[in-house]
């Protein structure tokens, strides 16, 4: 819990640290689907880091997944570096650096014995890939 807290802390520093970003932020939601975890709900964010260098942004999310018998929840942040293209192409490619903190738990009731067990790993996550402009009407 104490990860969760300073990981929200982190994003808001983070978020209000940039003034000229605001109006810019994109918050949406999120319906995914892992192979080891099946499928979760959550939230992303994304925010210009221009204070910082013209073409950085912040991508941020957290999900909350189903398996079943046990909780599992993740929280990340990346930093984006943004290769628009010339030409007015709309797609604009992006390499990522950041990191991931995984957490699950889970209750059991075995006959004699009854306890939980839980664990929380971070991961280094580097990347890329396409983003991809949508029009809202």
């Amino acid at each position: 819990m104490r990860s969760l807290a300073a990981g929200s802390l982190f994003l808001a520093l983070l978020l209000f640290g940039a003034p000229d970003a605001r109006g810019q932020i994109a918050v949406g939601p999120e319906l995914s689907v892992a192979e080891d975890v099946d499928v979760g709900i959550g939230v992303i964010i994304e925010a210009p880091l221009t204070s910082i260098y013209e073409n950085l942004e912040f991508a941020g999310r957290f999900t909350f997944y189903f398996p079943d018998g046990f909780d599992y929840w993740e929280i990340e942040g990346d930093v984006r570096y943004l290769f628009p293209l010339s030409g007015g192409n709309d797609l604009v490619p992006y390499a990522l650096a950041g990191l991931a903190l995984g957490h699950f738990s889970w209750n059991y009731d075995f006959p004699g014995a009854e306890g939980s067990v839980s664990d929380t790993e971070i991961a280094l996550r580097i990347g890329g890939g396409l983003k991809v402009p949508m029009n809202r009407t």
